[in-house]
């Protein structure tokens, strides 16, 4: 890729810009939008992605989405016989007119992106990039409200450049961090029929992400073994879908998922070299998790202690980036004091029971007198955990004269 704006040999002036898109509307018989839409392609595919964003800059789409919305409506209406009065408004746009605009705004959003990988740093540019996929969605969905129809794609290029845009913004917000959104895109994917290939893995992945999201545990982990082992060749859309899942799925503490745990968190960190480092680590707070789930219903001696050895492997590797994860320290604080290695799990858990502490104070400044009950209740527990009992005998007072 060509170093973003540096030379000239990438740039375009607006004098240039306007010659070229002159010729353009002469020659083939374009309106303003298209000739520039067109013109920024050309230069998105000479992999000029400043040059093409200059030009892209110059596109009002939104003043022309009613249009292109009312466009594809209109084509939608082609198959169907017409009466006498229907009249196709003189001003619609072509299918391919759309088509060329739609495209322009999911090649602004792909330069965007490129630019970002560049700069590695200006997440503003993949947000901008974002809601220009978010418009292409919004404006087909507003044109198709059930769905797309399988002719839809015969004569021109409307359903590809749907689905690139449908793939590629969760992507786009997962690599922003808005997790959150990145859900709603995937589901907003599945609840209508878009004519998406029904053999594509992502397809479990999304379903899966979409009941763990919703608490669905059990339904998330048989749609996960619907589908093999997360491949070594697989996208980076597919492994970051497979850690999503993880991620929800690290709320289960029920010891019968301790071998799916295992498996799925261990082919995640297998795949180290493709997922955001943050997810590597989360995988080893799950596995670490798991394998104490896994040691504790193990009937066998030596697996137990294989298993145990693993969990505090997993869980201190956790802990050396996360020390401010209350779960990873709690969990390594149990661990440790399962295997009776009872000085570091007392180090642990006494470095949380002041945190803890601390944050009891806030919160039974800011609480109800009903949940100050409960407050203090757990304020004098983790007094006595600290061999503090006049100070737990004081909170246990303070208590009663509440009740």
């Amino acid at each position: 890729m060509m170093c973003p704006f540096s030379d000239w040999e990438s740039k375009l002036e607006d004098v240039q810009v306007d010659e070229v898109e002159s010729t353009l509307k002469e020659a083939l018989s374009l309106n303003y939008e298209e000739a520039r839409a067109l013109l920024a392609r050309l230069q998105y595919q000479r992999v000029n992605f400043d040059a093409a964003l200059q030009v892209f800059q110059g596109l009002d789409i939104k003043s022309l989405t009613p249009r292109i919305t009312m466009a594809i409506v209109e084509r939608t209406r082609q198959r169907k016989p017409r009466s006498k009065g229907d009249v196709i408004p003189p001003t619609a746009m072509s299918v391919q007119s759309v088509s060329l605009l739609l495209e322009a705004i999911l090649l602004k959003a792909k330069s965007l992106e490129e630019l970002w990988a560049y700069y590695s740093s200006n997440d503003i540019a993949l947000v901008e990039a974002a809601n220009d996929c978010k418009l292409i969605l919004d404006v087909v969905e507003a044109a198709l409200p059930n769905g797309m129809h399988e002719g839809i794609a015969e004569d021109c290029k409307l359903q590809e450049i749907f689905h690139k845009a449908l793939e590629l913004l969760p992507n786009l917000w997962i690599k922003v961090g808005y997790l959150d959104e990145a859900i709603t895109e995937y589901r907003r994917a599945l609840v209508k029929p878009w004519n998406l290939d029904p053999q594509r893995a992502e397809r479990w992945y999304f379903l899966a992400l979409c009941h763990a999201s919703a608490g669905q545990n059990e339904v998330a982990l048989n749609l996960l073994e619907k589908v093999p082992a997360c491949p070594k060749q697989s996208t980076n859309l597919i492994s970051l879908l497979y850690c999503l899942v993880l991620i929800y799925l690290l709320k289960i503490q029920d010891p019968k998922h301790a071998h799916h745990g295992i498996t799925f968190a261990r082919n995640v960190i297998n795949l180290a070299d493709e997922v955001n480092g943050h997810f590597k680590v989360q995988a080893h707070k799950f596995l670490g998790i798991c394998y104490g789930n896994a040691a504790r219903i193990s009937i066998s001696d030596s697996e137990r202690t294989l298993f145990q050895k693993e969990s505090l492997t997993s869980l201190n590797y956790a802990s050396l980036s996360m020390k401010e994860d209350p779960e990873v320290m709690l969990n390594l604080s149990l661990e440790n004091a399962v295997q009776r290695n009872f000085d570091v799990a007392f180090d642990n858990a006494m470095k949380r029971f002041k945190d803890a502490e601390t944050i009891l104070e806030f919160a039974l400044d800011e609480a109800s007198r009903m949940d100050q009950l409960e407050l203090l209740r757990l304020k004098a527990v983790l007094q006595i955990a600290q061999q503090r009992p006049k100070q737990a005998i004081e909170t246990y007072r303070t208590l009663l004269s509440l009740v």
